[in-house]
């Protein structure tokens, strides 16, 4: 049995540099080992990687953490395979694949805190090892850097599209909608929207 790393031995271990060692570790099942070979196929960890290093490098470790804990990457891999339809760009098409990845990983640092979780898939959550305020901060900085690569991609409509719905899912985190248990579908939609 492993021992737990305490949070200065995970800076030196949850490095961008082991993203691919440490997460093929954690691969337990075929399905998940299959994905996970797609999605080097389809060479989405190195755009992954290269945002990872735009992060402040004390925030790096808190994001590698939570793309360990979860190592499936079924998100970005239908990205990718969708985006190969539609773009002909390849590296646009990676690049974006590799933000829903990022995306998907600061969502659960997120829910991870709002739902007070302590464990993600048996281990310690970002939270629960780097701090809830380290933890919030490199979200900020995440969605700041996808934002940015955004900009970069000169994809203005998409970067405007995922700041709106960056921001609604920031305010729903500081304004929780209450539903009565016998809401009907178009009240939740309605607050939803609202």
């Amino acid at each position: 049995m492993q021992k737990e790393l305490s949070p200065e031995e995970q800076v030196g271990v949850f490095t961008v540099e082991n993203l691919p060692v440490l997460t093929k570790e954690r691969i337990y099942v075929p399905a998940i080992d299959y994905l996970y070979k797609e999605y080097e196929d389809r060479k989405i960890l190195a755009p992954l990687q290269s945002s990872l290093r735009l992060f402040p490098p004390e925030m790096q470790p808190v994001v590698v953490q939570i793309l360990v804990t979860h190592v499936t990457k079924e998100k970005p891999v239908f990205i990718h395979a969708l985006g190969k339809s539609f773009v002909k760009d390849s590296s646009l098409v990676c690049e974006v694949a590799a933000c829903v990845d990022l995306l998907w990983a600061l969502s659960m640092m997120i829910d991870d805190i709002v739902d007070n979780d302590q464990q993600r898939a048996g281990k310690p959550t970002s939270w629960v090892v780097f701090g809830r305020e380290l933890t919030e901060q490199t979200v900020r900085q995440g969605l700041e850097i996808v934002g940015g690569i955004m900009e970069a991609k000169k994809n203005g409509v998409g970067a405007n599209l995922l700041k709106e719905h960056i921001e609604r899912g920031l305010a729903s985190l500081k304004a929780p909608e209450l539903s009565a248990l016998n809401s009907t579908s178009r009240e939740l939609l309605d607050n939803r929207h609202n």
